[in-house]
């Protein structure tokens, strides 16, 4: 991971300048770096959600509770995994479910810096090993795409066999059987494909492979 991904890009939703440096300064405080922007306002928040990467947007407790709402939908029509948090100057259950009802990932109360600090580290930890994940997911798809693909290709007859079924056969080895495509085999044990003088033989080299044990030549 660079330095660059451990910068958290932080969009604060706050009208006062002064409130906004506050907040910057408690999490910066924390040792963690920040790039921070602000807004005022819906429009504003869905144009920098446009224009810039962001990872959290954190809710000023002064603007009216419906700007939260806002907040959420702008995050929802960007399409992106962004965290929106709520800045409260007193929680109460009341204000607590209202921001959480309206898509609030988490609350925080303003007058706390330690759990301010806390919950960022948390909520930008975690959309880390979020973003991790799916860049996994979608290298273990490209590769599984590249092996299909050498598999395909292949003139020799290739098959995929899990639990004794047919998960994956190669052109070759359909060919071999008559079949035009694998969904005509999908999920077929393989026993069916064998004789009857060779079942019991191929059931023991079955298992075999199955403990991990090499079958006979």
């Amino acid at each position: 991971m660079g330095k660059a991904d451990n910068i958290i890009r932080l969009l604060l939703v706050e009208e006062s300048v002064e409130d906004a440096e506050h907040v910057i300064s408690v999490i910066r405080n924390s040792g963690m770096a920040v790039r921070p922007s602000r807004a005022t306002d819906g429009e504003e928040v869905s144009s920098l959600l446009a224009e810039q990467g962001v990872d959290l947007v954190l809710v000023s407790p002064n603007l009216q509770s419906s700007k939260l709402k806002v907040v959420v939908e702008a995050i929802d029509k960007s399409g992106k995994d962004i965290v929106p948090l709520q800045l409260l100057d007193s929680l109460s259950a009341d204000n607590l479910a209202d921001a959480l009802r309206q898509g609030a990932r988490d609350v925080i109360p303003r007058a706390l810096p330690d759990i301010l600090q806390m919950i960022v580290k948390r909520e930008f930890e975690n959309l880390q090993a979020r973003r991790g994940l799916r860049r996994l997911e979608a290298s273990l798809r490209e590769s599984e795409r590249r092996c299909h693909s050498l598999l395909d290709s292949s003139r020799d007859p290739i098959a995929y066999v899990h639990d004794g079924m047919h998960v994956y056969a190669n052109r070759a080895y359909l060919e071999i059987f008559g079949f035009e495509d694998f969904e005509e085999i999908e999920g077929t044990p393989m026993l069916e494909f064998i004789g009857p003088k060779h079942a019991d033989e191929m059931k023991t080299v079955l298992r075999q492979i199955s403990k991990g044990e090499k079958p006979p030549e």
